[in-house]
């Protein structure tokens, strides 16, 4: 159904010589399905920001749920001479295919038709090397409903420098009733079951849940009134039971916290003290930091493990002084 909305809408925009600058797709975002552009009216010569809401649209009557509005022209001009000005960047289209290998969800297609046609294609968030595009975005995002605001600070997170902010490999559909979310077998349960001794770290921040296991970080989500599973995997190669270990983890409420610190006002998940080094993860990847190198940083230890707390407070201590 969604398919022949977007073909109507096509076919009407046309119909109405409406022509399209830059428009917007969004597909399956949180299950959502949304259009938005920057059109230009032949009929009355001025530019409109158009929003579809596509899920409660009706193929048949698809213009009675057109909702436009009028954009300042001196904005538009802004929006063209940026468009003009990138395009030596953005001509190459392995520049402008960014789709994950493992997830149709949270399709995001973005059409320039500026100084020719140009097809833009990423899941779930606008890559950082789109950076002339945040503008833009944002401008559009402004003459839109405020029901879809948060949409768009998802899709520009990467923009605004959230330590939390992650980039799922997978999207999962589950059934949150079934025991098995209707992905697994009997026997990757089982193993998921034995393989729970390995994790190492499991803690809720937000509403994500960071894990470390078998040395491996994993960051997921569940929404269980949508029935979604999003997940971050450090290495994209593993064994499916994991996915199961994650989803115990979240029935089970198994909580195994990090040491939580704060250095220079950058916050770090601190995990491991081996020698003179200190194991964080920040920004969603290990790192290894040498713990000489905080003598001259303001350290804070907020949360964690009293045991690993107090090792971290002696090796700094011991290693700054």
């Amino acid at each position: 159904m969604n398919k022949r909305i977007f073909e109507a809408i096509e076919r009407i925009l046309k119909k109405k010589k409406e022509k399209v600058i830059f428009d917007v797709i969004i597909k399956d975002y949180d299950k959502s399905n949304f259009y938005i552009a920057l059109v230009f009216s032949k009929r009355i010569e001025k530019f409109k920001v158009l929003f579809v809401p596509v899920d409660v649209a009706d193929v048949k009557n698809v213009e009675e749920y057109f909702c436009y509005q009028f954009i300042n022209m001196g904005t538009v001009n802004y929006f063209l001479e940026t468009l003009s000005k990138a395009k030596d960047i953005y001509k190459e289209e392995s520049f402008r295919n960014k789709l994950s290998k493992t997830m149709d969800a949270y399709y995001i297609e973005i059409n320039v038709h500026v100084d020719g046609d140009y097809k833009f294609l990423t899941n779930q968030i606008i890559p950082q090397e789109w950076d002339f595009m945040f503008d833009i975005i944002v401008s559009l995002f402004e003459h839109l409903p405020n029901v879809v605001s948060e949409l768009c600070n998802k899709i520009l997170a990467l923009f605004n420098d959230y330590f939390d902010h992650i980039k799922y490999d997978y999207s999962l559909e589950i059934d949150i009733s079934k025991d098995n979310l209707g992905l697994f077998s009997e026997t990757e349960m089982k193993q998921a079951e034995k393989m729970l001794a390995k994790v190492e770290f499991a803690e809720k921040i937000g509403d994500k849940y960071i894990c470390i296991i078998d040395d491996n970080i994993f960051i997921f989500a569940i929404d269980a009134y949508k029935n979604i599973f999003n997940i971050y995997i450090e290495d994209k190669f593993v064994n499916k039971e994991y996915l199961y270990v994650l989803y115990l983890i979240y029935k089970n409420n198994i909580e195994k916290k990090f040491t939580k610190i704060i250095a220079n006002n950058k916050r770090l998940l601190c995990y491991k003290i081996d020698k003179d080094e200190m194991y964080v993860i920040s920004d969603n990847k290990k790192q290894k930091i040498k713990i000489k190198d905080l003598a001259d940083k303001k350290i804070k230890i907020v949360d964690g493990d009293e045991e690993f707390n107090k090792l971290l407070e002696v090796s700094l201590k011991e290693k700054t002084n």
